[in-house]
């Protein structure tokens, strides 16, 4: 028998719109990745570079991927997202600071290892805090918030471009949204905790 509560009753919960958030905040900032090409190029270097950035941000989503999902079956779980939430400070902040092509390469790659928080560590938390009664439903709803912030993602980044011929602005906003977003995932592993606490 499948355990767990279903959508109508997930929605009752803080911990659906802590994931929420972090869903459409973790997916604003992935959809900034068709633009990193265009500020390397912008910032005076190659666009083969920019592909080679790129390719960093691949194979770090990558590792990032294993690792996260061996990571949160040993370690505390707040701990994990913790780390995975400072990959992603590092790696975007990185974009906005650094110059050399090899230090932006390695920037794209811990940036892209920071991507296992949207791609593994979100589906894991929606099933282990709502079960896996509604899960499919649950993930379907949360992930279809995120495809739209995505795309909204890749229009707001170009048009934030246009005005200020620079991508800094949206590049501060992916690290801002990144911490927020780590904060709302650990708040819903926290509330998780307090309920089943509550409940024995």
């Amino acid at each position: 028998e499948e355990t767990g509560i279903t959508l109508k009753e997930a929605t009752k919960t803080p911990m659906f719109y802590l994931i929420a958030f972090s869903m459409i905040a973790l997916q604003f900032i992935a959809g900034f990745v068709q633009h990193i090409s265009g500020h390397i190029v912008n910032s005076g270097l190659s666009l083969t570079t920019g592909a080679s950035v790129v390719s960093g941000v691949m194979m770090g989503a990558a590792v990032g991927k294993i690792l996260i999902g061996y990571l949160l079956d040993k370690f505390n779980n707040s701990f994990v997202v913790g780390l995975y939430t400072v990959f992603g400070i590092l790696g975007w902040s990185g974009l906005i600071v650094l110059k050399s092509p090899m230090m932006l390469v390695s920037s794209g790659f811990i940036l892209g290892l920071g991507q296992g928080l949207l791609l593994v560590a979100l589906p894991y938390f929606i099933r282990r805090e709502f079960g896996s009664k509604d899960y499919s439903n649950i993930l379907s709803i949360i992930s279809m918030l995120g495809s739209v912030s995505s795309a909204a993602a890749v229009s707001l980044d170009g048009v934030m471009f246009d005005i200020q011929h620079s991508y800094t602005m949206p590049l501060t906003l992916n690290v801002i949204l990144y911490i927020l977003a780590g904060i709302a995932v650990v708040m819903s592993i926290r509330y998780t905790h307090k309920l089943l606490v509550s409940k024995v």
